[in-house]
């Protein structure tokens, strides 16, 4: 995979980041459409790490987060032990991955539209009757 990480903080010293905010859909199509004049006047907001080489350390909310990033493979540590799976979601949910012109990031729907949609059931009340021989020749 080539390409980046980028997310919304700060470099704290060298290979160690803050996350101040979680990428918004807006910032997605800005990173879409990002040309070299306004990826110099975003720097300060956009941090991008490449893939590659990608072995840093991020704080997220009072949490010191392990990035390692080989052959293909993202590991997560948090001080050094396994995160839980919705601690991953909320790392995930921090990132954005630019590969090219395309950005993609991680969202959570909302349960009101992940809940299915409970339909009232239509009663129809039906009669059948015999028609007779009469009635089947007119």
């Amino acid at each position: 995979m080539q390409g980046s990480l980028v997310f919304i903080g700060e470099k704290i010293r060298e290979h160690e980041w803050k996350i101040t905010r979680k990428p918004e859909f807006y910032d997605a199509i800005l990173l879409t459409h990002q040309t070299s004049q306004t990826e110099k006047a975003e720097e300060n907001r956009y941090q991008s790490i490449p893939l590659p080489s990608a072995n840093f350390k991020f704080n997220l909310g009072d949490h010191n987060i392990y990035f390692t990033y080989n052959n293909q493979k993202i590991q997560f540590e948090k001080d050094r032990e396994d995160l839980s799976e919705e601690e991953v979601f909320d790392v995930f949910n921090s990132l954005l991955l630019k590969e090219g012109t395309r950005v993609s990031y991680l969202v959570q729907m909302p349960k009101w539209i992940t809940i299915p949609i409970k339909k009232e059931k239509i009663r129809v009340l039906a009669e059948a009757k015999k028609l007779e021989e009469n009635e089947t020749k007119k």
